[in-house]
């Protein structure tokens, strides 16, 4: 089942919840006037103060140890405080240089508060949450070598750039074999 419905005006603002109580209403009636009987919830959002970067770095056994090593290398370019935020990755390529296994990761850092608000709101509605998406990691699922889009195919090694005009925002996208490596989301519409 699938049904689209607007969220209440200024309840949400740059993927951050405004108006948790107006959400939690419209989510628990939308749910239960159509019939949805699902125990977990994805969101899906679009935030400017996500920060995304590409770091190239050795490739470590431990999660952990990788967590520490990005946070380490993200202190020294970004002017934030990351304890504020949860680091994500994901290697999106792997080599070797000098015998040293290494890695080019595609970092997320996303601020806990903007967690926080979406787990309390799944809780408030009674889902667990399953997962928080970024609008722009649909396109990969959709933006698939081999498949065509408005009659152009995509090919392997092509970089493609994809453009969302908004009436609030602009986002700009780079897909590279698959993966979305490079998002700005532009507040002006």
């Amino acid at each position: 089942k699938m049904i689209q419905v607007n969220t209440p005006l200024n309840s949400i603002q740059e993927g951050y919840i405004k108006d948790m109580e107006s959400l939690r209403s419209i989510l628990k009636q939308t749910l239960s006037s159509n019939g949805f009987k699902t125990k977990s919830a994805i969101f899906n959002i679009n935030t400017t103060s996500l920060i995304t970067r590409t770091v190239e770095l050795p490739i470590l056994k431990k999660n952990d140890e990788t967590i520490k090593m990005i946070r380490y290398e993200l202190e020294q370019f970004l002017p934030v405080v990351l304890d504020e935020y949860k680091v994500i990755f994901r290697i999106i390529k792997q080599y070797q240089v000098d015998g040293i296994k290494k890695g080019s990761y595609l970092i997320y850092a996303v601020p806990t508060k903007l967690i926080d608000d979406y787990k309390a709101l799944a809780e408030s509605i009674g889902v667990n949450l399953y997962a928080i998406d970024l609008s722009f990691n649909s396109l990969e699922k959709v933006f698939i070598i081999g498949r065509s889009i408005n009659g152009i195919k995509i090919e392997k090694d092509k970089a493609y750039y994809i453009l969302e005009m908004g009436h609030k925002s602009l986002i700009f996208n780079v897909m590279y074999n698959n993966i979305n490596l490079f998002t700005r989301l532009i507040n002006l519409g």
